[in-house]
């Protein structure tokens, strides 16, 4: 067969096997080079095909020692040939094997093409030079020398390229589980896809139908959590008033993150912060009871633990005219801390001045000419001056202000601590372009 056939004929080959592996053959320039190339690469042996003329030594050589359809065209050729491929990954730690995957079949297809010819290739050669040939029946086989079955095969393998794109696209699983549309087949994708998934879906509920697309959280067998438009909505087969007539899942292109978060008595309103619309997993312990809200039902309890739940709220169980004098008092230290910054700068402020008044008397007595003594004098008028408009910095007698931070003091102490909350949670991480 020609270039045209091999090279058709690989990328719906390798294209179709390579997709059960979730490997797109079209997804990057290097897939389709890799494809093409291994397509033409067993006829590296003929001086006169396109690989033989780019690798001319190499194909004259071969040709005058084996010969056309012989060694390269050997199942021996092909398995060394995908070996040195996985191998040379494995060491540079490449393109996660997709290369020699991509390799492996599209050569394959090229041996696969040529055994439905008349001549057949030698598989075991050199040990054996039998050809082996697909169908047996010669009149069934095609004939190279006819330019009718090269046009043939180049057509039925471009149209088996179009039908096949959204598969090759998708990946056989996605495009397989998307063809039965079920909730169950979205979870199959989901626990086998590294990346987030787009959901179409199509239910109804209360005779209100509703369609659309969104951003897959998680999945069971029976539920979604899906990600649209800053709510989370679950579709659940266990909803007796909810129908879902199809649900289809492709990759999104984002990665699937998990979002892990450990935290120590921290309060509740930096909780609440972390679960707002997110998909919460996890526990949370306070030494405290305390109230979860969640699907309008509230429980009160010590430790939370979370399911897959969608932004619960926490609430203190604690009188909050506790907080509110915590409050309180942490406003009046405040007070009390900047008065005394205050009268820190004021009394460095004093002190620095009458040091400078003192240098520069000491200065007067050591001047030696009559210039230099007017120039210190003039500038210790100036000093003198603002010192007498300068008091001497007292420290404030904030006898009421104390007097309310001891009281304060002394109710907290009678009452309660303040509430704090400890755990952990996770949750998975919503791409920008979706929120």
């Amino acid at each position: 067969m020609k270039a045209p056939v091999h090279i058709s004929g690989s990328l719906f080959f390798a294209g179709f096997f390579c997709s059960l592996w979730n490997v797109n053959i079209y997804a990057a320039p290097i897939n389709l080079a890799i494809c093409v190339f291994g397509s033409l690469l067993p006829d590296i042996d003929n001086p006169k095909s396109i690989i033989g003329k780019f690798f001319y030594p190499l194909s004259k050589f071969l040709d005058r020692r084996f010969g056309h359809r012989t060694i390269t065209h050997s199942i021996f050729f092909f398995l060394g040939i995908s070996f040195i491929a996985y191998m040379i990954e494995v060491y540079t730690n490449a393109f996660d094997h997709t290369l020699s995957l991509i390799l492996f079949f599209s050569v394959l297809s090229h041996l696969i093409i040529d055994m439905t010819t008349i001549l057949g290739v030698p598989l075991f050669y050199p040990f054996l030079r039998n050809p082996c040939v697909v169908p047996g029946n010669p009149a069934m086989r095609f004939d190279t020398r006819s330019p009718r079955s090269e046009l043939m095969c180049s057509v039925v393998f471009s149209l088996l390229i179009f039908t096949s794109f959204d598969l090759v696209n998708n990946g056989f699983w996605t495009q397989y589980n998307r063809l039965f549309g079920s909730v169950e087949h979205v979870y199959f994708e989901f626990s086998d896809s590294r990346n987030l998934l787009d959901v179409e879906y199509d239910y109804t509920e209360n005779a209100e139908r509703y369609q659309g697309t969104a951003l897959l959280l998680y999945a069971n067998r029976t539920d979604l959590f899906l990600f649209e438009k800053g709510n989370v909505l679950e579709l659940s087969e266990n909803n007796k008033y909810m129908n879902i007539r199809t649900v289809k899942a492709k990759s999104s292109g984002f990665d699937y993150v998990e979002n892990r978060h450990i935290f120590v008595n921290i309060s509740i309103d930096s909780v609440n912060t972390l679960l707002a619309q997110n998909l919460i997993t996890g526990e949370i312990q306070s030494n405290y009871n305390f109230i979860v809200f969640q699907n309008n039902i509230n429980r009160t309890v010590k430790t939370a633990n979370f399911n897959r739940q969608y932004s619960p709220v926490l609430r203190t169980t604690l009188d909050t005219s506790n907080v509110d004098l915590q409050n309180q008092l942490h406003m009046k230290q405040l007070r009390l801390q900047q008065d005394n910054i205050q009268l820190w700068r004021q009394t460095k402020e004093y002190n620095e001045l009458h040091q400078e008044i003192k240098d520069n008397q000491d200065a007067l007595l050591s001047a030696k000419t009559q210039y230099e003594r007017n120039s210190i004098e003039t500038k210790l008028i100036q000093l003198n001056r603002k010192a007498d408009n300068l008091k001497k910095p007292e420290k404030p007698k904030n006898l009421i202000l104390l007097q309310e931070i001891k009281n304060l003091e002394e109710q907290i102490k009678q009452g309660v601590t303040l509430q704090t909350f400890s755990g952990y949670v996770s949750f998975p991480t919503i791409p920008k372009q979706y929120q």
